[in-house]
């Protein structure tokens, strides 16, 4: 499973129609009409994972989070570590980011949870 999905599940984030990220309409409600792109699009997905959510997650990790570092190498590789975990290598920096919520989502109080979860829908 991927990262990013890991981190929807684990925060209770539901899948839904492409139509509500994308052009604000509901599936399946009278508002979504065969004039909507998306109208044909009967699966589900996960919100986007946008840069503004990303810089959000990181500016909480920032006054929330135990120390943890995500490094850039030559590579483009990135690699997430700190104290307790062992160093992981990702080829995208939003699957590193996900991957340190995904690690720490144990060790969080429901409170923490639900600010995670607000910042992902």
């Amino acid at each position: 499973m991927k990262e990013i999905e890991k981190l929807y599940k684990n925060y209770g984030i539901k899948k839904k129609p492409v139509c509500a990220f994308n052009c604000g309409r509901k599936k399946y409600d009278l508002d979504c009409t065969t004039h909507c792109q998306h109208y044909e699009d009967n699966d589900l997905y996960f919100p986007p994972f946008t840069a503004s959510k990303q810089l959000e997650l990181i500016k909480w990790l920032a006054i929330n989070g135990d120390v943890c570092r995500i490094d850039a190498h030559i590579t483009d590789k990135w690699f997430v570590e700190n104290e307790v975990m062992t160093s992981r290598c990702f080829a995208k920096f939003e699957d590193a980011l996900a991957n340190v919520f995904n690690r720490f989502w144990q060790d969080l109080t429901s409170e923490e949870k639900e600010q995670v979860r607000e910042i992902l829908k």
